[in-house]
C-alpha cells in the first residue's frame, strides 16, 4: 500500500510517541474495542 485514502472510523492515535518506530504494540490504532473483536477472532480461528 502506498497510501491511504481515507481512515477508518475504528482509527484513533496511537497511544505511544514510539508507535511505527519500535516495532511493538502493531494495533494501537485501532480501538480497543476491534482489537478485542481481532484477539477473540484470531482465538476462535486457531481453536477450530
Amino acid at each position: 500500500m502506498s497510501k491511504r485514502l481515507t481512515d477508518s472510523l475504528d482509527r484513533v492515535a496511537p497511544f505511544c510517541r514510539h508507535f511505527g518506530i519500535c516495532g511493538g504494540f502493531q494495533q494501537q490504532h485501532v480501538t480497543p474495542a476491534l482489537q478485542r473483536a481481532a484477539k477473540i477472532s484470531r482465538l476462535e480461528f486457531i481453536s477450530t
